[in-house]
């Protein structure tokens, strides 16, 4: 920079002396002025500061960061109100309530071991070794008995089912409480009882459950009541499953999306982390309160860049065989199960007998079998020599061997059982200890730089890395053992063992297992199909202006719609909308309903009885309402008891002739003051509020209310009946005379069996215009026939649709659903399977 006036940097004055100095006036134009000279001013130093400008830079530095902090914070606290604060209480809870059943599954199972290994402590090795494999037979048994008399759609994993779940099949009583208390009460016996199974599957699946159920609840029913919603909270449990299990939330979160998650939604990852992070935060706090079982953080040496490197792939390569072999074993005993028919419904027990007596009796005299994996895991990491009692017996090399064979044999065999059985964490040890001996095999070849704990890491990453097919696993592994030195080395053997699994089976175990059990999934597309017109059914039951209940019986009998096409017409038709099929379930009822009440029939025909049954079965209201309809239900019994002695006067229908007069009516108002003291005398005989005036007034308010809609509710459906129909006289009794025209115009009475007039109401049309409670969707998902069919297959995944349907400029053309494509694929399969029997 060039100085001014060609002065130097000494020579210019300070600021302090510029204003202590006499400023001059200017002079005005036309007088002359001497010019003034930097000298006359004073010397000047650049060393001084301009701390006469009193200006505090720190200080305001400081308020610019607070303020820009206080509004990035306020902001937030915007959005996350703006947001739906009750997501983010949502997201809590599950993650909480999920840490609190892992902790007290891990709690019980630890008493359950301890209890079994002191009855079998006595001394006496005979007694102790028949002892151990009783009471693991027992446990075993009644694991398999509470899944099968509870819920029978708690054993298995669970992974397998939530990934059919999550790509949009609908799979009944998977999610229910009384699948999670199945789940358990099976897994902690069957742990308890040292059978060689996981707990990331059925804490995924009561993780799953626990998501469901509170999302019925009042403040969070919004979310069950969207299904797009409820299966993004599904995937966020899943997550919270596996971190619960392994204490790792970033694996945990990336192994749900890799194993479960066809297409995931990446707006969903938060959801997932915050859930996650709330689980491992009260499991820890747990966890410091009372000890349990875990994998403990490790210490080992960084591996540099050399030879080791190439080790780590030749044991990856070695790991990727293994898992193949291990899938091989699993598809072997499925195989053998289904040809002998062992899980029918008694033969089950003989297949979980052979199991847990051969277990049982392999396990005892291998010490190293009885101790847990976590603990078998913090041994094979020590970078200590084996000095454990359970490992002595022999050397390592042979011992190590020996636990891995026997690990993978019976581990296979008891994800076959219908108990409640994960598979990722009796694999997980197994790769432990295989790592363990492929590097105790190298110290011995050079004990200064090879150390066997590093590669009992690599073979556990590795080995569950080939058997699940995904690489998410060396997150959790770097998570659980806190082990980032070796980074490099556990992915390039994850990566190897990837592909030489691949190479043998393309699917993991869990599809291995989805497959195998003949869970709904969406099946790969057929190559051969090119447009969606080749996928579809021509077959449709859909739904017209014209058609009868009747019609409504013969569409649910005959097609597995999850929502029925309604179209203008008959020939040509063009799609209109689409209704879901509890609703015709909850339109037939009330059509009976109707009936019962206009004809006064206290008994329907015994057909029609059971089909009533049925429907209200299937059209009950989801969890939530179901206390309000039972309230309904009790109030017609309470009501009709009510006003049987009630005085009714005729009442003329508008339009009807004088002599004709409507049913009885009541003559006072439905729902008089005076009435609630009857309906508390009836409340306090049945024993609701007992002695307490304000429960027994406010359960009577309830009741009154719940009633109130329901009265409206029937007045609104006797607005759809013809005026003929509600002049028919009440009867009580199971005939009716009906005045008919005969052949000569006289009049004649016949008897009119409840069969035929039930037949007669049955065929009546449907108005769909009446019924507004029927949620009709006038915006169906539709494609053209020209879609191409990977396309199709596509949108199913993306969307989670189990169905779509295809037209042609608005006409209906065909449906594509996701069960007949899978069930298409069955039949494939089975007749390969067949040919393939008859060339042999």
């Amino acid at each position: 920079m060039t100085e001014p006036m060609g002065l130097k940097e000494d020579e210019l004055p300070t600021a302090q002396e510029l204003k202590e100095e006499e400023i001059p006036e200017i002079p005005a134009i036309g007088q002359s002025s001497e010019p003034m000279s930097f000298e006359e001013a004073g010397d000047s130093s650049g060393d001084e500061d301009i701390g006469g400008l009193d200006f505090d830079m720190p200080s305001r530095f400081s308020a610019v960061c607070f303020k820009a902090m206080s509004d990035g914070f306020r902001n937030f606290w915007k959005q996350v109100i703006d947001s739906n604060p009750t997501e983010w209480i949502y997201l809590a809870a599950v993650g909480v309530l999920s840490a609190f059943i892992g902790y007290a599954n891990e709690r019980v199972v630890m008493f359950l071991q301890r209890v079994r290994s002191m009855a079998s402590s006595s001394g006496n090795s005979v007694a102790d070794y028949a002892v151990w494999v009783v009471l693991s037979y027992l446990f075993i048994l009644i694991s398999a008995a509470i899944t099968q008399l509870v819920q029978q759609n708690a054993a298995g994993s669970g992974i397998p089912e939530m990934k059919s779940i999550l790509g949009g099949m609908v799979m009944s009583r998977y999610l229910t409480l009384r699948t999670l208390l199945a789940k358990f009460a099976g897994l902690v016996f069957v742990l308890g009882g040292s059978l060689p199974v996981g707990k990331e599957g059925p804490f995924v699946h009561m993780a799953a459950i626990i998501a469901t159920q509170t999302a019925n609840l009042s403040p969070f029913r919004y979310i069950s009541q969207n299904p797009f919603l409820l299966r993004q909270m599904q995937s966020v449990a899943v997550a919270v499953g596996v971190s619960t299990c392994f204490g790792a939330p970033i694996g945990g979160v990336l192994f749900s999306i890799e194993v479960t998650s066809t297409i995931f939604n990446v707006s969903n990852l938060w959801k997932c982390f915050y859930g996650s992070a709330w689980s491992i935060v009260i499991f820890r706090i747990l966890h410091e309160i009372a000890k349990v079982q875990r994998i403990d953080h490790t210490d080992l040496n960084e591996t540099r860049f050399g030879p080791v490197l190439f080790l780590f792939v030749l044991l990856g390569i070695f790991c990727g065989c293994i898992s193949a072999l291990f899938l091989c074993l699993f598809l072997s005993w499925q195989r053998l199960i289904k040809r002998f028919r062992l899980q029918d419904q008694w033969r089950r027990y003989i297949l979980i007998s052979i199991a847990a007596l051969s277990i049982g009796i392999v396990t005892y005299p291998m010490k190293s079998l009885r101790v847990p994996d976590k603990t078998v895991s913090n041994d094979m990491f020590d970078y200590a020599e084996l000095e454990e009692d359970h490992w002595k017996w022999s050397s390592p090399i042979v011992t190590l061997p020996i636990y891995v064979g026997c690990k993978l044999v019976f581990a296979s065999l008891a994800i076959c059982l219908p108990v409640p059985a994960g598979c990722l964490t009796p694999v997980f040890a197994a790769g432990a200890v295989l790592g363990r001996w492929f590097g105790e095999c190298l110290h011995g070849m050079d004990p200064n730089s090879i150390e066997p704990g590093i590669f009992a890491i690599v073979g556990a990453a590795a080995l569950c890395s080939g058997v699940t097919r995904s690489l998410s696993v060396t997150i959790i592994v770097f998570e659980v053992t806190g082990e980032l030195h070796n980074l490099v080395g556990v992915l390039l053997a994850s990566l190897f063992a990837y592909s030489v699994s691949g190479a043998f089976y393309r699917l993991s175990i869990y599809d291995l297992i989805l497959r195998g059990g003949g869970l709904p999934h969406l099946p790969k597309i057929n190559s051969e199909a090119r447009v969606a017109a080749e996928l579809m059914q021509v077959d449709i039951g859909y739904l017209h202006a014209t058609s009868t209940y009747r019609d409504l019986e013969e569409s649910l009998c005959t097609f597995g719609y999850t929502d029925f096409p309604i179209v203008d017409q008959e020939t040509r038709p063009k799609l209109i909308g689409t209704i879901p099929r509890h609703i015709i379930y909850q339109c037939i009822t009330r059509h009976i309903d109707n009936f019962i009440r206009i004809h006064g029939f206290s008994k329907l025909p015994r057909e029609a009885q059971e089909r009533y049954n049925q429907y209200q079965k299937e059209g009950a209201p989801g969890a939530g309402d179901t206390t309000k309809a039972h309230m309904m239900a009790w109030w017609e019994e309470v009501y009709g008891n009510m006003i049987t002695n009630v005085e009714s006067t005729p009442r003329t229908l508008p339009g009807a002739p004088s002599s004709i007069v409507s049913p009885r009516q009541p003559a006072t108002p439905l729902f008089p003051a005076q009435r609630e003291t009857k309906l508390m005398k009836v409340l306090r005989n049945r024993g609701y509020g007992g002695s307490d005036e304000k429960k027994l007034s406010r359960n009577t308010s309830m009741i009154l209310n719940t009633a109130k809609s329901c009265d409206e509710h029937h007045r609104a459906f006797l607005r759809t009946v013809s005026p003929e129909d509600q002049l028919k006289a009440r009867s009580p009794h199971r005939k009716r005379r009906n005045s008919v025209l005969s052949s000569g115009g006289s009049t004649e009475t016949r008897e009119v069996e409840p069969a035929e007039l039930f037949q007669e109401w049955m065929g009546k049309s449907i108005n769909f215009t009446r019924f507004e409670t029927m949620a009709i969707d006038h915006g169906p998902f539709m494609i053209m026939d020209e879609t191409p069919a990977q396309r199709v297959g596509f949108l199913m995944s993306l969307l989670g649709l189990s169905q779509v349907f295809v037209v042609n400029r608005g006409n209906l053309l065909g449906v594509i659903c996701k069960d007949d494509l899978f069930k298409q694929q069955q039949q494939q399969q089975q007749q390969e399977a067949n040919d393939l029997s008859r060339g042999r």
